[in-house]
Parts: structure tokens; C-alpha cells; sequence
């Protein structure tokens, strides 16, 4: 098995537990990582035979614009069974991160790793 990897991509995220958290958009960044077996496409150069990570970021995308979630970690599990859905992937993993979280000093960031199998 291969690691297909999508890195620091941002979004715009209604998220958050408080009212002032939920007031305004924030920045979300996740990383994901799917296991496929890559080999027919290595083999045959062809996107048809592998994991097309811009479908991949699309669907991402559209879950997180387009939603609104009082914790990450529902939003990731909602991403992950998207992907394991939608994506010939062995399992996921995620990490997504808040970069203003309320009350993580300046600089910081608070989130959730997660891997989700078949």
C-alpha cells in the first residue's frame, strides 16, 4: 500500500461550541493521508487508475464550506466517511486543525488526528 497525500489545505469553516467561536468563519487546515495501491497507475500512467487528489480536495472542500460543525471531530468523521465512500482508499487518515481556536495562545493551534479504516 501507498500513502496519497493532500497537505496544509485551508478552508473557511463555520465551527466552534460558543456563539463567538460560530460568529465569524475561521481557518481550517487539514492534512490527509489515503492508503491505495497505486501500482496499475504507476504502471499505466493514467489518473483513471489511481486516487485523484483534486477530487479528493473538491469533496473536502465542499464539507467543510459548506456545513457547520461544533467540533472537529465530527467534521472529520464526516470528511473520512466521505472519502471511504466516494475513493477506492484502505482507510484515511486526517489531521485537522483549528488556527484560532479560543483561549490556545497566540501561535497555537488545537485539533484531531484521526485514521478511519474500510
Amino acid at each position: 500500500m501507498d500513502t496519497l497525500v493532500l497537505k496544509e489545505c485551508r478552508f473557511s469553516a463555520h465551527i466552534g461550541i460558543t456563539g463567538a467561536e460560530r460568529a465569524k468563519r475561521q481557518e481550517v487546515i487539514i492534512d490527509v493521508e489515503m492508503l491505495a495501491d497505486t501500482r496499475k497507475a504507476a504502471q499505466s500512467d493514467s489518473i483513471k487508475d489511481t486516487v485523484d487528489y483534486i477530487r479528493v480536495y473538491d469533496e473536502v472542500k465542499k464539507i467543510i464550506e459548506g456545513s457547520s460543525f461544533e467540533l472537529v471531530e465530527a467534521l472529520g468523521e464526516k470528511i473520512a466517511g466521505t472519502i471511504l465512500k466516494k475513493f477506492p482508499v484502505a482507510s484515511v487518515t486526517l489531521t485537522l486543525k483549528k488556527t484560532k481556536p479560543m483561549k490556545v495562545r497566540k501561535g497555537a493551534w488545537a485539533g484531531v488526528r484521526m485514521t478511519r479504516k474500510r
